[in-house]
């Protein structure tokens, strides 16, 4: 009788080792899967910020274009003008309603709303 519970205590022993075992098992699992998040979220993170970055980056730089296009356009209207009596504003009238339309259209109330003067 004895004996018989000796093997079902030590059974007892071994399942209880074996369930403590694969704990800790998976509480390792779990930190490596901790780990792996928030490795991941940092990559997610970093990501965001650099499109937030290439997207005030792009938008500047098409601002940046189209401002300068819009002053070499200018300058050429008011080269090619100069023999002819006129001001800056005939020249950045004829560039707003001519050349700017092929970029982007901003209605306004007053044609006198100069882009070169803003």
């Amino acid at each position: 009788m004895c004996s018989r519970s000796n093997e079902i205590i030590s059974d007892l022993l071994n399942k209880v080792n074996e369930t403590e075992r694969k704990r800790d098992e998976l509480e390792v699992e779990d930190r490596k899967l901790e780990n792996k998040f928030i490795i991941v979220q940092a990559k997610v993170s970093r990501l965001e910020d650099e499109m937030v970055w290439q997207k005030f980056t792009k938008r500047c730089l098409i601002w940046v274009l189209l401002r300068s296009w819009f002053v070499l356009a200018v300058a050429f209207v008011w080269e090619k003008d100069k023999s002819r009596e006129g001001s800056i504003v005939d020249s950045c009238l004829e560039i707003e309603h001519i050349y700017l339309p092929l970029c982007y259209h901003r209605p306004t109330s007053n044609p006198a709303t100069l882009y070169c003067l803003s």
